[in-house]
């Protein structure tokens, strides 16, 4: 009977925190997207979901502003999944950790509310991603380590310099428009 009551109560907890749960996330994803992105875009904000990247950034007038995509690095405990904002002129606007399993209080420092070691890479272009030395100022680079987490931000400053040289995700052809 107590195994019963139980499973039932599991389920009913699921059914009901489902919903608030994903709309949680939902709204935490919006949260980061506009934190890296040009604020004049124009876009249905509480319409989009993560499946939907890169999303491409325009004015009420219709000019393109940019792109905002999902990029990932091999951290030291797994995955780190960023969001990248990008300007027309393929430079980056913000970066932001989207999820990420790093050791406490170690390699967690990459997240925004913690450090704003993020904010190195703002302003940083693809021609930067092949004419700067991308490691970290311990083994002779341009990038700061944070100590204890060596391997999780020369992850992160990996994934960003292989993301600037891979985008931009499009590149629009002369006379195109890609905000129609």
């Amino acid at each position: 009977m107590f195994v019963l009551a139980a499973m039932l109560l599991i389920a009913v907890t699921n059914e009901l925190t489902r919903d608030p749960i994903a709309d949680n996330q939902h709204n935490k994803l919006i949260r980061k997207l506009k934190s890296i992105s040009d604020k004049n875009a124009n876009v249905a904000w509480h319409q989009l979901e993560l499946d939907v990247l890169p999303i491409v950034l325009c004015d009420q007038q219709k000019q393109h502003l940019g792109w905002l995509d999902q990029i990932s690095a091999d951290g030291y405990t797994g995955p780190i999944n960023l969001l990248i904002g990008l300007n027309p002129n393929h430079t980056i606007t913000g970066l932001s950790v989207l999820s990420h399993r790093e050791t406490p209080g170690i390699g967690d420092v990459i997240e925004e509310e913690k450090t704003n070691w993020l904010k190195n890479f703002i302003g940083l272009d693809n021609t930067d991603a092949t004419s700067l030395p991308w490691k970290l100022t311990p083994y002779g680079g341009e990038f700061e380590a944070i100590t204890g987490a060596t391997i999780t931000t020369k992850a992160v400053l990996n994934s960003v310099q292989a993301a600037l040289i891979e985008l931009p995700w499009i590149t629009p052809e002369p006379g195109s428009h890609l905000c129609d």
